[in-house]
């Protein structure tokens, strides 16, 4: 089977046989060439003399990405790569809809009485009962075979080839074309750690082990390849367990002092800073939560800490289901074992994700220029820690410092251990230290990714699902394997399609295995920079699957253009405790889907290249048992007994994300809602001006933009889209209508490709090649990792970053480049 070439510059992505090909001599394409030329010529008159008209800037003075405007902005009838895009693209899809018999109701009408080989099933509607049939009728066996496979080794990133073969084996058996792609990137592997509590004499007094409890019913937290009856006889160090670490987290062995800093957020360190309290030269204790790890250490570091200690606490798990309610940890209940201990990455993700040696650009080919790293990781060490593990040592804190119950200002500080003795009282403690020890390996190590290419008609729009395959522990059953089951469940229900009804995508179908996300997005990231221009002009949209399963709350986020295609689809699927997809989202979610910041592997392609996007999966709900995220106790045992007994959520998240797949690919026109992306993006825009002080209103500027010209290119765009959206829907119906003749459909198809790159490339508009201030990875500039978040993102973030720190001139400079891309896009929807 030919390997999909991503990186052979000979050979396109997509590289499909064709049922059928439209001569070039044909009479019909030559007609249709004609009028093209005539109208083209016309039109584009037309168009420029309305581009002018808005005084628009073709020159990217902004960095604005117009490489899709070649088509806009060249003559056509002497630009003859567009003719031949054109031609071929209107060949596909001439052929497509003849196979799917649009162009004669004879053809059409025939085909409902019969189906053989030559007749492929084609239409949604029938795709979807067979989709949904198939997985019905599934059982759930499969997707348990995979969760059980994928769960039963460790998969840090980088290792683990075991994996990788199985994963490419699989994809060559089910009919895809398949490739491996390589990247060296910097990594971390622990060697060892240590950490201990010292009284005045640095005397050692208590030094935490630094591991879960294992558990004999759960063989994921030990390394035993038989059933062991006497827990007893586990032994402590066994090869394929991995211990408790961060990844990118700097070496150091450090003595010192030791405070309570809340969550870490940058307002916990400012109000530390305002209370005298020091924390330079401190080993600084924080709870997970709120923001992403690794900006805790980040803000750690910026106030002079000499290093970090993280742990889970038990406040975090909601007030339903905890011990202190009267539940049992798991393996006897649902609460949390008092030992979990969060594994994961510290690298600073809201300044830049990926290899951080190599900002921007891929970690791949000979001689890599290499840049210092410390950029975006940590250069003070840190380790996780489990509450009950560290409890002794928060307890040598109490009566020294302020206490959050005597002063209102920390009123938030307060946890759920006070119970168990310690009162949250900030320290220091003079009487005591902390040794911390870690000691980690560097080297620069390959990662794999792997492809699957499921063929379609179309050569230049690609649907991209990715799950990543690497994890911190053994098991992984949340995160990342229910993703992996879930996308593995899919690529057997289309094979089972293509091979029963001979079923071929109208747009192509690829799957990725990501490697390296659990350190900082690797896998994805250094593929979005090998090949941005590929991507960009090629890939329709990116679909998530990261946990996929954790609990039965549907969580959906995603670029506003998807929303109305993700609410569609949602009334097609069953929620288990009854109802549809929909149903769960009109009333638990008040009908809202989110938006996009971080923390997963969709951050390339929407907020570094312009892509729409898609993340979603099911969470825990506060009475759903507690799910142990990067721990030991993410095992397919408690997925199996707590998370998903009979694995129906993880079908359900399969049936919906496959027929969101057939229906992105099936439609002829894309299915993005114009006016849903136009009205969330106006209500961002409004949400954000809104945070302008009043006192700048009247500010003498010299910049032509104003708040009300801002506001005026928010309408004008909803306008046109609007328009577009009705010529759309006419374009819908006149492919339905047997009486136009076939000479006009032949124009309608040309239509619809224009229609198609509007669509396609319309996220594009918003992509700012400068990227945001000191931090210029980013380049969206609607949506991005919130700065001092990560996981949470930040709309119109330069806007609202220059607006929080008081900058009068960058907010003006920033209204200036909305302004400019506003118009931009709002031409791409006149053209």
């Amino acid at each position: 089977m030919a390997p999909l070439l991503l990186d052979d510059p000979t050979r396109p992505l997509l590289a499909v046989k064709r049922r059928q090909k439209v001569h070039w001599a044909s009479s019909s394409f030559w007609r249709f060439i004609i009028l093209a030329f005539f109208g083209y010529f016309v039109y584009l008159n037309i168009s420029f003399f309305h581009l002018n008209n808005y005084g628009l800037d073709l020159d990217a003075s902004y960095g604005c990405d117009n490489s899709d405007l070649k088509y806009l902005n060249k003559k056509f009838f002497i630009n003859l790569p567009f003719l031949k895009s054109v031609k071929n693209d209107y060949s596909d899809l001439y052929n497509y809809l003849n196979l799917n018999n649009f162009i004669t109701k004879q053809r059409r009408n025939h085909n409902k009485n019969h189906h053989n080989d030559n007749n492929p099933v084609r239409d949604f509607n029938q795709l979807k009962g067979l989709y949904l049939s198939y997985l019905g009728d599934d059982d759930n066996v499969n997707i348990r075979e995979y969760s059980h496979f994928f769960t039963n080794e460790s998969h840090l990133a980088g290792q683990n080839h075991n994996l990788i073969n199985y994963t490419l084996n699989f994809f060559n058996d089910h009919n895809l074309l398949s490739k491996i792609d390589q990247y060296s990137v910097y990594l971390n592997y622990p060697v060892n750690n240590s950490l201990t509590l010292l009284d005045s004499d640095l005397s050692p007094l208590y030094q935490p082990n630094l591991t879960e409890d294992k558990i004999k019913e759960d063989p994921t937290t030990y390394d035993a390849p038989d059933i062991i009856n006497n827990i007893n006889q586990i032994n402590q160090n066994y090869s394929d367990l991995i211990p408790a670490f961060h990844g990118y987290s700097a070496n150091g062995n450090v003595t010192s002092d030791f405070v309570y800093a809340n969550y870490g957020t940058i307002d916990d360190f400012n109000l530390l800073l305002k209370n005298n309290i020091e924390i330079h030269n401190k080993i600084v204790i924080c709870r997970y939560g709120k923001i992403f790890r690794g900006l805790k250490v980040k803000f750690a570091q910026s106030f002079n800490a000499s290093a970090v200690i993280l742990y889970n606490d038990p406040i975090d798990d909601g007030n339903i289901i905890t011990i202190k309610n009267g539940y049992k940890p798991y393996p006897q209940g649902p609460a949390r074992n008092p030992s979990y201990i969060q594994r994961g990455s510290v690298q600073f993700l809201s300044i830049q994700p990926g290899d951080p040696t190599t900002p921007g650009y891929p970690s791949k080919g000979k001689n890599i220029k290499r840049s210092s790293p410390y950029n975006s990781i940590p250069s003070i060490p840190s380790l996780p820690i489990s509450y009950s593990q560290v409890l002794p040592i928060l307890k040598k804190l109490n009566g020294h410092g302020l206490n959050p119950k005597k002063n209102n200002s920390f009123k938030n500080w307060l946890g759920d251990l006070y119970d168990s003795g310690y009162d949250y009282s900030i320290g220091p403690n003079p009487d005591f230290k902390l040794n911390l020890f870690n000691n980690q390996s560097y080297n620069f190590t390959p990662i794999y990714n792997i492809y699957g290419e499921f063929p379609g008609i179309l050569k230049n729009e690609i649907i991209l699902i990715g799950n990543h395959r690497d994890a911190w522990i053994k098991g992984g059953a949340g995160d990342p394997n229910s993703g992996t089951a879930v996308m593995f469940q899919i690529i057997k229900s289309l094979n089972y399609l293509k091979q029963n009804y001979n079923f071929k995508p109208l747009r192509t179908i690829v799957f990725a295995s990501w490697d390296g996300e659990e350190y900082g997005l690797l896998g994805s990231t250094e593929f979005g920079e090998m090949y941005p221009t590929l991507l960009k002009k090629k890939i329709v949209a990116y679909l998530n699957l990261d946990v996929a399963t954790a609990g039965t709350h549907l969580n959906l986020a995603a670029s506003p253009i998807l929303f109305d295609l993700l609410k569609e689809i949602a009334n097609f699927v069953d929620y288990p405790k009854g109802g549809t997809l929909n149903d769960f989202i009109k009333h638990k979610n008040n009908g809202k889907i989110g938006y996009l910041g971080s923390g997963s592997d969709y951050t390339v392609f929407l907020e570094h290249l312009g892509i729409p996007s898609v993340d979603l999966g099911f969470k825990p709900r506060d009475d759903d048992p507690i799910y142990h995220y990067h721990s030991n106790y993410d095992s397919f045992h408690w997925m199996e007994k707590f998370g998903d007994k009979n694995f129906v959520y993880h079908n359900t998240i399969a049936k919906y994300l496959g027929l969101i797949i057939l229906k992105l690919s099936q439609s002829q026109v894309l299915k993005f809602n114009l006016i849903e992306n136009s009205y969330q993006i106006s209500n961002y825009f409004n949400k954000s001006v809104d945070n302008i002080p009043i006192k700048w209103i009247d500010q003498p500027i010299t910049n032509k933009t104003s708040l009300n010209d801002n506001t005026m290119i928010i309408v004008m765009i909803t306008i046109m889209i609007i328009k577009a959206v009705e010529l759309q829907d006419k374009l819908d119906k006149i492919i339905d209508d047997d009486k136009v003749p076939p000479f006009e459909k032949e124009i309608i198809l040309f239509k619809i490709r224009l229609i198609n790159l509007k669509l396609k490339y319309l996220e594009r508009s918003f992509v700012y090649q400068k990227g945001l201030n000191n931090r210029p990875w980013f380049r969206h500039i609607v949506f991005a990792a919130g700065r001092y978040t990560g996981y949470k993102g930040m709309v119109f973030p330069g806007l609202n970053e220059a607006i929080e720190d008081n900058d009068f001139d960058e907010t003006v400079r920033w209204l200036g480049i909305i302004n400019h891309m506003v118009k931009v896009a709002t031409f791409k929807l006149i053209v």
